[in-house]
Order: C-alpha cells, then structure tokens, then sequence
C-alpha cells in the first residue's frame, strides 16, 4: 500500500470515528460534515482544513449537555478528550 492511501484510510478512519461519535451525542451539523467528507473520492483536503479556524469552526464543538447533546455530565470529559483525539488526527492527516 503507498504512502498516499494509507494516510487517506487513517484520514477517512478518523473521520467515521468522530462522525460517529457526534451522531451518538446528537451533533447533526458536524456529524453530517464529517460523513460527507469521508465519502468523498477523492477526499477534499482543502475543504477539510478548512473546517479548522474562525468561529463555528470544528476546533469550536464541545459535547455537553448544556449544549443540546445527548450525554451524561460525568461522560463529558471522556468524550471531549476522544473527540480532540480525533481532530488532531484529521488535522495532521488533511496536511499530508
């Protein structure tokens, strides 16, 4: 496998994995986004980066109860921590 597909599978991974993980918590906008750009073929790396930066930007999503998530106050933290986890990941690998 190149290099260029293994960096676009571990982009298009990252990407289902955070999709994922805001559908479970109610995040319809960003879920949404996420799942586009992981069908795309090729995939958008500008379009990606540019979701990082400004306000409403992805950097800008927090799961919380307060708000409008579906999630248990004590799970926030975990949660927040896996999803920054995640957008690194699509950062770092849009780059590539």
């Amino acid at each position: 496998m190149t290099q260029v597909n293994e960096s676009e599978r571990m982009l298009r991974d990252a990407l289902t994995k955070a999709r994922m993980l805001l559908e479970d918590v109610g995040e319809t906008n960003w879920s949404a986004r996420l799942r586009e750009a992981a069908e795309k073929s090729p995939i958008d790396l500008t379009a990606i980066r540019s979701w990082f930066g400004g306000m409403g930007s992805f950097n800008d999503v927090l799961i919380a109860r307060v708000n409008g998530h579906r999630i248990e106050p004590l799970d926030e933290k975990t949660k927040n921590d896996l999803l920054n986890k995640l957008r690194r990941q699509i950062y770092e690998l849009s780059a590539t």
